[in-house]
């Protein structure tokens, strides 16, 4: 506080003009501010941990969670504009991507979104860095009811899709920063504060049949000097590195009524998934030189033999 006093003094014909100026200073007087925090609603820890499961053909996963932004005020403005930006440490906002912790060389990629972009995003992160300004960051307007004023904003984190078999098995995980920026003081730049999500993708293994074997026939000449052979394939999908085996339920059969015993074989029985389809040879094999039983010229076995192979991992 200034307080000007003003004295004037006449003589002859000249005048003096004396100007005093004393200041009041309030050290203990509080200036009027807002200040306002930001934290998940849910979690409120700093980081706050949000988990998303991926199964190996399962669909796209959509993990939503909400931010909720608290302001209080001593003065009489009656709203102040926010700001919040997501910085993440990983795996980059380019796609974004969560890192595997047991291999930094893997990552699976995700989608982070805010706002109404939670009810429809499927792909594409519009979400960044704090400074790059709407649409990449969240930008809203807290209106006060009395001293205190609150904002809930969604997140959606989206990941995987009907290929999520293409990911090692295991745990990926990403550190997300969320920065709110806000004017504390009327005539002062914005200030920030923030808090940390800790995003984690547990992705599970597994094995699907992705191509079905065919019928297997054999043609047998009566003590032929060669032994038959037929094959088929069987197209096996598994997760990369995931381990897997197969195995039939019997190695050998008998063709009856005709009398012709066979044995069956796979090329491979055991493995690890790729990511994409394998193929798994079964073959029948009738050795040479056998007569078998036929009454006639042509006989042709009345019901087929069934096997069953089964897929292990």
């Amino acid at each position: 506080m200034k307080v000007l006093h003003r004295l004037s003094a006449t003589t002859g014909h000249r005048r003096f003009a004396f100007v005093f100026a004393a200041g009041l200073l309030c050290a203990g007087c509080a200036q009027a501010r807002v200040t306002c925090q930001v934290q998940n609603t849910t979690t409120p820890t700093n980081p706050f941990t949000i988990t998303s499961n991926v199964e190996p053909f399962g669909s796209t996963v959509h993990t939503r969670t909400t931010l909720s932004v608290t302001c209080q005020r001593d003065d009489n403005r009656s709203s102040v504009d926010i700001e919040i930006g997501a910085s993440n440490t990983k795996g980059g906002t380019s796609p974004r991507k969560a890192i595997l912790t047991t291999n930094p060389d893997w990552g699976i990629g995700y989608a982070l979104a805010h706002g109404g972009e939670c009810a429809s995003n499927t792909a594409a992160s519009n979400w960044f860095d704090y400074g790059m300004g709407p649409p990449y960051t969240y930008k809203a307007t807290v209106t006060f009811n009395g001293s205190n004023a609150s904002l809930n904003v969604p997140v959606c984190l989206t990941v995987g899709h009907s290929n999520n078999v293409s990911y090692r098995t295991g745990a990926y995980q990403d550190s997300v920063h969320f920065t709110l920026a806000y004017q504390e003081w009327l005539v002062m730049p914005h200030v920030t504060t923030s808090v940390s999500m800790l995003y984690r993708v547990n992705v599970s293994g597994g094995c699907r049949i992705s191509q079905t074997p065919n019928d297997l026939t054999l043609v047998y000449p009566a003590f032929g000097g060669t032994a038959n052979s037929a094959s088929t394939t069987l197209g096996l999908t598994c997760n990369p590195e995931l381990p897997w085996s197969a195995s039939l339920d019997s190695a050998s059969g008998m063709a009856t009524p005709l009398g012709l015993p066979y044995q069956l074989s796979l090329s491979a029985s055991h493995g690890a998934g790729m990511g994409y389809q394998q193929g798994i040879a079964i073959t029948a094999t009738i050795p040479r030189g056998l007569a078998g039983v036929c009454p006639s010229s042509q006989c042709q076995q009345s019901t087929p033999n069934r096997h069953t192979l089964t897929i292990s991992y």
